[in-house]
């Protein structure tokens, strides 16, 4: 895997003078495929994004009824497959996080992490 790349945020903001376009593909990747990585790189590419977070659920709100892989493998998994592509970066944000997975729960808590030109 790629060190503390994959396990923190990325690190993306700093220059107030310019704006940062952060896309957000989260998913159960259970497994992680090749048209996710299409659909992501098309996305960045169509809509000027500076860097994709791919976000592997943890407990997937809409999953809890079905056999899901391990949070860590499907982590492990997407790292791997998101590695050669520099604009692309794994987070562990919801496989570390307790309870049912929810979108819009993430969407706060980034919000909250990065100032306003992101």
């Amino acid at each position: 895997m790629e060190g503390t790349r994959a396990l923190a945020l990325p690190d993306i903001g700093r220059d107030p003078s310019r704006t940062y376009r952060l896309g957000i593909m989260g998913g159960t990747f259970d497994p992680i495929h090749y048209g996710h990585l299409v659909t992501a790189e098309q996305a960045r590419e169509a809509l000027g994004l500076d860097l994709v977070l791919f976000m592997p659920a943890g407990a997937p709100a809409f999953k809890l009824d079905q056999r899901v892989t391990n949070p860590e493998d499907r982590y492990a998994m997407t790292v791997l497959a998101t590695a050669a592509n520099e604009a692309f970066f794994t987070s562990r944000l919801e496989i570390d996080r307790a309870g049912v997975t929810y979108t819009a729960d993430t969407l706060r808590y980034l919000r909250a992490q990065y100032p306003d030109n992101v």
